[in-house]
């Protein structure tokens, strides 16, 4: 018992950093949440407390904090009880691709709690069904941009080259940096998962959550449906 506690005493350390100061932040960031719903997220009440409650923060923590950070921080916690029970290289390196393949997953379920934080702020979910938000977000995310027009290279008998000039659209791989991104993020799951919980806890109240981070072009313009989203917030009464 005693060799194995020393043998796996860094990463011991290193769960107890990484869980326990994630654990104090998850736990911190459920207060605004209390202190909103004690005076019924009432907006001058909320102003009237000291310090005041802030209101937009508490009613999208209120869907975010229990459907996404407490999970999140859940399963962190079981990635590191795995990794600690089977102590190898082949483990470390199953779960960081299992990290890099399940992103997708997180980011439609995000959508799903992004999507009743629109509600709660704006009173209706939007102008798209569910199912329409996840194929916005991932066409907008896949489309490659347009072809530039040709130019003549060559004119005469050597104008046959002018065909190669496609493939400097190749060249919009760089494009994909945000996916490559992911996969080297995925080596570090240890701290990924555990910075993955705040990511989504307060972004799911955010415009770009449905612009995609990872997108070929991201200064390109959102889609309709999308754009319909941007409204000014203005607090509910209750």
């Amino acid at each position: 018992m005693v060799d194995w506690f020393f043998t796996n005493l860094p990463w011991l350390w290193l769960g107890f950093i990484v869980l326990g100061s994630s654990l104090v932040n998850v736990l911190w960031s459920g207060v605004v949440v209390l202190r909103a719903a004690d005076v019924r997220y009432d907006p001058q009440a909320c102003q009237e407390r000291t310090p005041v409650v802030d209101l937009k923060k508490a009613l999208t923590r209120r869907h975010s904090w229990p459907r996404l950070a407490v999970p999140l921080f859940v399963i962190c916690t079981a990635l590191y009880g795995l990794q600690l029970v089977s102590m190898t290289l082949t483990t470390y390196t199953l779960i960081s691709i299992g990290w890099l393949l399940t992103m997708p997953v997180r980011e439609i379920w995000g959508i799903s709690v992004a999507r009743r934080v629109f509600r709660e702020l704006h009173g209706h979910a939007g102008p798209a069904r569910f199912w329409r938000d996840v194929r916005e977000y991932y066409s907008l995310g896949l489309k490659m941009p347009s072809l530039p027009p040709e130019k003549q290279w060559f004119v005469g008998r050597f104008r046959w080259l002018n065909r190669f000039q496609k493939f400097r659209f190749l060249g919009q791989v760089y494009r994909f940096w945000g996916i490559f991104g992911a996969a080297a993020i995925s080596l570090l799951w240890p701290v990924a998962s555990a910075v993955a919980i705040f990511h989504h806890l307060d972004k799911v109240a955010e415009d770009s959550y449905l612009r995609p981070w990872w997108r070929f072009d991201r200064a390109k313009p959102q889609q309709p449906v999308q754009q319909a989203r941007v409204q000014v917030y203005e607090p509910l009464s209750r």
